[in-house]
């Protein structure tokens, strides 16, 4: 055998080993276990699990529930934090398709479907570069028309409404904020009835207002309670205490689904309604 032929041989077999290496690096399936809202978490706490692949230099992931059905399809070109890339599907607990569209850019792009956990179309928009633009169709789950909106760089030009026989109705948004269950004067309420004005505050004289940033989640449960803006360093921990503590809230919706938001309230403290802090507690 010829030299030339031993280093040809050589370096094909060098290359079949090569590429048995690169499937086999693109083969490797990663798994990562998640919390009901989404923190890492490990394997006996975990809601939902992801399967994660690198493929043509972009991570493709699956995530489960952990009744083992599909949540979620789709690919990022990065994880950690999450940029999304390609078209993305979603479904719910019982495996029925309820979202799906492409992202560009980590923003939607082109044609959005929701669905009904029937399966019956909800709505239709279209977007360019992250914006609504163009048309927009909502559905009732009987599948007559409930809206039409027309929006160019994400701003609405005008609208209609439709009741469920079909007639028309008021316009009215589809997205709404979330609300403490019974509205403002109820949150009032429950403030005045549930605050312990701090004595060392109280003695000191010292008032005024704390800004507590929170998400309310899609069950309407409080969480990441933190302090925006601050007053006195007892009177800033009754005020997250208080937060913490409240009822459950409506939670916001996006197109009649519900949806975590991020929100943000100043929590009065005024002298003329201090209620002292009982001893001991």
């Amino acid at each position: 055998m010829s030299y030339k032929l031993k280093v040809t041989l050589l370096i094909s077999h060098i290359s079949i080993i090569t590429s048995y290496i690169c499937i086999a690096q693109s083969a490797k399936i990663d798994t990562v276990y998640f919390t009901e809202d989404w923190n890492e978490t490990t394997k006996p706490q975990a809601e939902f699990y992801r399967l994660i692949k690198r493929e043509n230099n972009l991570y493709v992931v699956q995530d489960y529930y952990k009744n083992k059905l599909l949540q979620m399809e789709g690919s990022f070109t990065s994880l950690h934090p999450e940029l999304y890339e390609g078209y993305f599907k979603y479904f719910n607990e019982k495996g029925l398709l309820i979202k799906e569209g492409e992202f560009k850019k980590n923003v939607e792009e082109s044609e959005w479907k929701l669905y009904y956990d029937n399966g019956r179309l909800m709505r239709v928009e279209n977007y360019l570069h992250g914006n609504l633009e163009g048309n927009l169709k909502g559905y009732y789950s009987n599948t007559k028309l409930r809206r039409e909106e027309e929006y160019k760089n994400g701003k609405l030009l005008k609208g209609n409404c439709y009741t469920a026989k079909g007639k028309d109705t008021a316009f009215y948004s589809s997205y709404q904020t979330p609300e403490f269950t019974g509205g403002l004067a109820a949150l009032k309420k429950y403030l005045l009835d549930n605050m312990k004005y701090p004595n060392d505050a109280l003695e000191k004289g010292i008032e005024g207002s704390v800004f507590i940033k929170f998400t309310v989640t899609v069950k309407g449960t409080i969480e990441d309670a933190l302090i925006q803006k601050t007053v006195y360093p007892s009177i800033d921990a009754e005020a997250l205490r208080l937060v913490k503590n409240m009822p459950k809230w409506q939670p916001g919706k996006k197109n009649d689904m519900p949806q975590k938001v991020v929100f943000n309230i100043p929590i009065p403290f005024k002298l003329s309604e201090a209620k002292p802090e009982t001893k001991g507690k």
